[in-house]
């Protein structure tokens, strides 16, 4: 039937009529704004508080590497070794690390090293 109403008028007995939704002025005009408030509405921004949100970070250092060591950690424990880094970079991975980070193989993350240094190579 679509959308519309469906009347019945007693005084022609039998007869059916199908009214419009937008053949009441009134009914259009609040469809109409309805449809309206629905389009300009704006959007409801999101809280967002500050703070670091990890990402994915660069893939290397965010700046130059003068220097890689392996290193054990734990010498002959159960731990992988890990490769150090230095050089003049204050990013690797997605850890802020200043000019030295620590590569962990085994996780593929890149971590700070302690506090790093002030002055770089």
């Amino acid at each position: 039937m679509g959308t519309g109403e469906v009347t019945c008028d007693p005084s022609r007995k039998g007869s059916v009529t199908r009214k419009s939704i937008l053949e009441s002025p009134r009914r259009a005009l609040c469809l109409m704004g309805v449809l309206l408030c629905l389009i300009t509405s704006p959007a409801v921004p999101q809280p967002c508080g500050p703070g670091w949100l990890p990402g994915q970070g660069v893939r290397g250092t965010l700046g130059s590497v003068s220097a890689i060591i392996d290193w054990d950690p734990d010498g002959v424990g159960p731990r992988e070794p890990v490769l150090v880094l230095s050089g003049s970079f204050l990013v690797a991975g997605d850890a802020a690390a200043t000019r030295i980070a620590v590569f962990d193989p085994s996780t593929d993350r890149f971590s700070a090293l302690g506090d790093g240094f002030d002055i770089g190579p």
